[in-house]
């Protein structure tokens, strides 16, 4: 993008009042008498002649400059006659760096406007207090509710992401922020670990679907001590080939006591 050069002050005239035609406007870098091209279009392809020339009413062709320069401009008579203005610097450039954002609620990141214009751009898609929406609307990507409420929704087809684990040297881990519900092929006894649930005082609930592998291993499941039972009794794995069992964990403590519910023997499948 090129800047168009305007006078530093009004058109000059003479004592009679008359503009000073074929007056001169010479370009330089600034603080030197280095010329530097000015340019006839906005692309900045083709260069005035240097000095620029008014025609004989003193009026400048339309001038564009290079942003990426600051200039010197020196207005002359006709012929490199009497100064009539000089002006350093002239349009110094202004770059993302020179225009500070005060953020004073340390909501954006970066302090450069270009820095924070990003920013809004992709992560504040709608700025608004309130919001009426009165259709439908298709989402296409995820929306992070970062533990914030939903108030009052109707929820029509519906589903929970399943995410299938494995263990590792007779570990295993259910992350809660990868899903509410998990499958396990048991292929060796195995401690599991809940991890990441809900804040305290949200209900979080996973549900944990085991089945034993096809070799006969009849594998055991140790669970974690903040897991207590329903009735009082912690479960025995199933047995058999294949057989499965489903447990229900919930907690509402941010995981410092869960309560377990199971249903076990499940044919195979």
């Amino acid at each position: 993008m090129s800047q168009l050069f305007h006078l530093p002050q009004a058109v000059r005239v003479n004592s009679t009042g008359t503009p000073y035609a074929s007056a001169e406007a010479n370009f330089y870098l600034t603080g030197t008498t280095t010329r530097t091209d000015s340019y006839t279009d906005s692309a900045r392809a083709v260069a005035h002649a240097n000095p620029v020339v008014a025609d004989s009413a003193g009026q400048f062709a339309p001038i564009y400059l290079d942003p990426a320069i600051t200039y010197r401009v020196i207005i002359t008579e006709a012929s490199a006659g009497a100064t009539l203005d000089d002006t350093d610097p002239y349009g110094t450039p202004l770059t993302s760096s020179d225009i500070l954002v005060v953020d004073a609620g340390g909501y954006y990141a970066g302090t450069e406007v270009e820095t924070v214009l990003a920013d809004i751009g992709a992560n504040y898609p709608k700025n608004a207090t309130t919001e009426t929406i009165s259709a439908a609307w298709t989402w296409s990507a995820a929306i992070h509710m970062a533990d914030n409420i939903i108030e009052r929704p109707e929820i029509k087809d519906f589903s929970l992401t399943h995410n299938p684990i494995t263990s590792t040297s007779n570990a295993i881990t259910a992350d809660c922020s990868t899903g509410n519900s998990f499958y396990h092929l048991l292929t060796e006894n195995t401690t599991f670990t809940l991890s990441n649930p809900s804040p305290t005082g949200s209900l979080c609930q996973i549900i944990i679907r085991i089945k034993q592998d096809g070799a006969g291993g009849a594998h055991t499941v140790t669970w974690p001590a903040s897991v207590t039972w329903g009735g009082g009794s912690k479960p025995v794995m199933s047995v058999g080939n294949d057989a499965i069992d489903k447990f229900t964990l919930t907690t509402d403590d941010a995981g410092t006591l869960w309560f377990g519910e199971f249903a076990q023997a499940y044919a195979a499948a």
